[in-house]
């Protein structure tokens, strides 16, 4: 499985934990809630991540992404800041060149449940 480049985000991803569950109200305030999927999709986290890099850094990463979503959306190995390394994929980004040779890229990964 490919991994991320070694280029890290500036400080501060923004970490999201999605826990999938339906509610049922009952009445009278009692309600019933089943987690939804299997159990190991019942907490993924979506991370956004900004960098702030060079021209080329930039080229590496989207590369790198541009060969993971030709290849189908394939997952990627992730090490987010202050955890260890998850399966996730690219579902958004955007990049902005503030001044030349720099460019302020925003990345958002969904975590997968793969083997």
């Amino acid at each position: 499985m490919a991994t991320f480049p070694n280029i890290k985000p500036i400080y501060g991803e923004q970490i999201t934990v999605n826990q999938d569950a339906i509610t049922v109200k009952l009445g009278d305030g009692y309600e019933q809630r089943f987690i939804e999927g299997l159990p190991a999709n019942k907490r993924l986290l979506t991370i956004q991540a900004k960098f702030e890099i060079s021209q080329t850094d930039a080229n590496t990463i989207n590369t790198f992404l541009d060969a993971r979503f030709d290849a189908g959306m394939e997952a990627f190995d992730y090490t987010p800041s202050n955890r260890s390394s998850i399966k996730v994929k690219c579902v958004r980004r955007s990049e902005s060149i503030p001044y030349k040779n720099r460019v302020s890229l925003n990345l958002t990964f969904e975590q997968v449940a793969e083997p």
